[in-house]
């Protein structure tokens, strides 16, 4: 093998192989760092996401488990679409740790729009009403509000139990390992 590329080699004059073997080095240089700053920004972002989750997770825990309903927890997740960056630099348990986070904030963040629909629902009156029965109309607006009370401190329950499942993961190792190849400089290629 070696003997047919010492051959391919010969066929150009000295300037054609130099300048080859220097495009083709420039070429493949180029490509490693295309993929290493594809996994330091992806690194960042994972940091970002699981710092600004775990805030407004301890803020909601400090006032109650009372969540914004406007604000997603997990905006974007970008540690499923850039797992297998890392499956080289995060062992088993690093992995399943954040994998961990990210599903169980995922989850919270459905628990959240489920209960925000509820709420925002338009339809909150009775569909069927009887206007010469003011009584009736008035018990039925009472009996509403009643099950969506009911319900609201039912979804909050709900919501702290979810909550306090989820393990805080910024100053664990895992994310460790992230921020050391989030800080990697443009000369260390591997």
């Amino acid at each position: 093998m070696f003997e047919q590329i010492f051959e391919f080699f010969q066929s150009f004059n000295k300037y054609q192989a130099i300048i080859t073997i220097i495009v083709g080095s420039i070429a493949y240089f180029l490509y490693k760092k295309s993929r290493r700053d594809n996994k330091i920004d992806a690194a960042k972002l994972i940091i970002q996401e699981v710092r600004y989750a775990e805030e407004l997770i301890r803020n909601a825990r400090d006032v109650g488990y009372n969540y914004a309903l406007a604000n997603k927890i997990l905006p974007t997740n970008s540690w499923h679409k850039n797992i297998h960056l890392f499956i080289k630099n995060l062992g088993e348990t690093d992995i399943d740790t954040i994998s961990k986070f990210y599903s169980n904030v995922a989850y919270l963040d459905k628990i959240i729009n489920y209960i925000s629909e509820f709420i925002n629902k338009k339809n909150l009156t009775p569909e069927i009403l009887d206007e010469k029965d003011p009584q009736k109309l008035q018990e039925e607006v009472k009996k509403m509000q009643a099950q969506r009370i009911a319900a609201l401190q039912l979804s909050q329950k709900f919501l702290k139990e979810v909550s306090e499942k989820i393990d805080l993961i910024y100053n664990t190792p895992a994310i460790d390992k992230l921020r050391v190849i989030s800080e990697k400089k443009w000369h260390q290629l591997f």
